[in-house]
């Protein structure tokens, strides 16, 4: 039984018993009277079974179980708490379950727009920013600045009349009359308007007018002198490095080296037992395709790239065989030799 701290402890009477029946602990169920501590710093401390005492805190304390009491939570470490399912931390541990995931990243200074795919954020290209510029810039949207303005007729009349003034034109010497005006067209070095020039009131230079005349004179001569398409055929036209066909070339380039040409075919096999499960098997000998080679199973000749597929020595069937089949594998090789 485990013991009480003292013996003048009274039992409470339960609810329907009066106030004045009290039941005392018996002796035998109380601790003895620890009376008062020997001196200061003296604290009370208990065990596991029960019993209590005076311990001295100064001598004791340093302890982190006495008497399989614990003391004080201040009196452990990592030093005197054994580790158990929560264990300490140390570099090593958190370097050998840290280095794994650093390795499969890539540093920042790696990362560039060539490595890094593109998400909902897009990279910049002059392409992407004209089809979003072309179609929504335009004069009516973007602000006219005071050094670009539109070109508008108002502004352009208003330029020209600022310019062209009487004093202007008295000073160029040209008549008011109209068909004077236009059989001059070039007064003291000016061009006053290119719409005033034609062939008829240009002066011909180095670059001559077109003429029938002229054209014809430096064509026809020309013309007489070739023929019309119409007119060539291979018995006027001269053979130059592309030969006009005959028999007698062609047999003498084809026919002749037909008897001469022997070709040898060999034939091999390889066998294989199917276990059921696999459908990869290693050739004993180098194809370039399935198409190089018959696949046989228990009899059965297997359709190239539709039931099996081949490179180098390796041979893989599209489908599983029955366990136990036999599969059988041809090779052919031909040589030709004159």
């Amino acid at each position: 039984m485990t013991k009480l701290i003292s013996g003048r402890v009274k039992k409470i009477p339960s609810a329907n018993v009066g106030a004045s029946r009290y039941d005392f602990l018996k002796l035998s169920e109380a601790e003895p009277d620890l009376g008062l501590p020997a001196a200061n710093g003296y604290v009370l401390s208990g065990n596991v079974d029960g019993t209590r005492r005076w311990i001295l805190l100064s001598t004791e304390a340093t302890l982190a179980n006495v008497a399989n009491t614990v003391l004080s939570i201040n009196n452990f470490t990592t030093a005197n708490l054994a580790e158990d399912v929560n264990l300490y931390y140390t570099n090593a541990r958190v370097y050998a379950n840290v280095i794994g995931l650093l390795n499969g990243k890539a540093n920042v200074v790696d990362l560039t727009t060539a490595n890094v795919a593109e998400l909902t954020n897009l990279y910049y290209t002059n392409a992407r920013v004209d089809a979003y510029i072309s179609p929504t810039l335009t004069t009516a949207n973007v602000v006219e600045s005071t050094s670009n303005l539109y070109y508008t007729v108002t502004r352009a009349n208003a330029a020209i009349d600022d310019r062209v003034t009487k004093s202007f034109i008295d000073n160029l010497g040209v008549s008011s009359s109209s068909a004077v005006f236009a059989e001059n067209a070039n007064v003291a070095n000016t061009v006053l308007s290119i719409s005033n020039f034609t062939t008829s009131n240009l002066i011909e230079g180095a670059n001559l007018y077109y003429t029938n005349a002229r054209v014809y004179s430096n064509v026809i001569s020309l013309l007489n002198a070739k023929a019309d398409v119409t007119d060539l055929t291979t018995s006027n036209v001269v053979e130059g490095n592309n030969l006009y066909y005959t028999n007698t070339r062609v047999h003498a380039n084809v026919v002749a080296l037909l008897p001469s040409v022997n070709v040898s075919i060999v034939s091999s096999y390889q066998q294989f037992v199917s276990d059921g499960a696999t459908t990869v098997y290693t050739l004993s000998t180098s194809v370039p395709n399935e198409s190089s080679i018959f696949v046989i199973i228990d009899g059965l000749t297997q359709i190239p790239s539709l039931d099996y597929t081949a490179s180098g020595t390796t041979l893989s069937l599209l489908t599983v065989p029955a366990n136990q089949s036999n599969v059988v594998v041809r090779y052919f090789s031909a040589t030709l030799s004159q």
